[in-house]
């Protein structure tokens, strides 16, 4: 019998490790068969003023890596996800070891009017299978950002486009300017023939001549216009311009306005003395007595 003899065995274990990290290349190689989707853009725009369809094509390609084996085909179908927005995808797809790779058009329908503030995304996602018989797996989705053009559209209305006065009076019009686009928009206000009318020694006033104005919200623009001393009469007007500068520099003609307004000027000879008939002096005449005695029965 052996005691105090201890015998240590000592195991020793070799395990091979790779030189280096595994890179996504080595571990894509791994799987067999992979699917990918490519998008050719990450970002798409589209106008949706009244008028346009608002729709976005979206373009890319599905590539396939496979060895092959006892395969001789797989299906694809993508699907296209928009987030609430109408979509279109596009027809099934079959991959073989002559077409790894196959371009798609996929479409998205944004809302006229919308937003300009608002994004959109659109998702493709997809699930393959192969033709003969296996369990198919998915493809990993990609996103693309979508935006709606911001479009100008301004409405001017004026509550009076015409009044009358006489020399010297004030009179006040009041204007309504509506952003019917979808963004806010700067607007400015000009007087077209202010230099006319300041050198007949008009007066015209506006409560303010630049506005920032809210996507589907109005403002207000009070002009008082004073009639010049050395008026002589007739009808005048007063000739406004509004717009946006940066419409403008688009040149989008449909945010631009002209308009005018007429004040019909006359003139009151204070030395005109109005024409009264006989008959309607002697009534007079009566109904003033008539009035006389009255009081003198009261003052009684």
């Amino acid at each position: 019998m052996l005691s105090g003899l201890i015998s240590l065995l000592t195991i020793t274990i070799l395990v091979a490790v790779p030189n280096g990290p595994i890179d996504n290349a080595e571990a894509v190689s791994m799987i067999d068969p992979y699917f990918s989707i490519q998008l050719d853009h990450d970002k798409y725009y589209t106008d949706v003023h009244p008028g346009s369809d608002g729709i976005v094509k979206v373009t890319g390609n599905v590539t396939v890596s496979s060895s092959w084996n006892d395969v001789q085909s797989y299906s694809v179908i993508l699907v296209v996800d928009g987030g609430g927005w109408p979509t279109s995808a596009p027809e099934r797809m079959t991959f073989s070891e002559e077409k790894t790779t196959i371009p798609f058009e996929a479409s998205i329908q944004v809302p006229i009017e919308t937003s300009s503030r608002i994004t959109g995304q659109l998702t493709i996602s997809g699930r393959w299978s192969p033709d003969s018989d296996g369990i198919g797996g998915i493809i990993e989705n990609k996103t693309a950002a979508i935006f709606a053009n911001k479009y100008y559209d301004l409405a001017v209305g004026l509550e009076e486009r015409h009044a009358n006065a006489n020399i010297g009076d004030t009179h006040g019009f009041k204007c309504r300017l509506i952003n019917q686009g979808n963004g806010e928009d700067s607007v400015k206000v000009e007087i077209v023939n202010l230099i006319e009318l300041t050198n007949m020694s008009w007066e015209v006033q506006l409560s303010q001549d630049k506005f920032q104005i809210p996507e589907k919200q109005e403002r207000i623009l009070h002009i008082s216009v004073m009639v010049g001393n050395f008026t002589s009469p007739g009808n005048y007007s007063i000739k406004l311009r509004f717009f946006s500068p940066e419409a403008e520099a688009l040149e989008t003609a449909s945010n631009i306005h002209e308009m005018n307004f007429t004040i019909e000027v006359y003139e009151v000879n204070e030395s005109e003395v109005p024409n009264i008939g006989v008959a309607q002096l002697i009534a007079i005449i009566i109904l003033f007595s008539v009035l006389i005695s009255l009081i003198r029965r009261r003052n009684r």
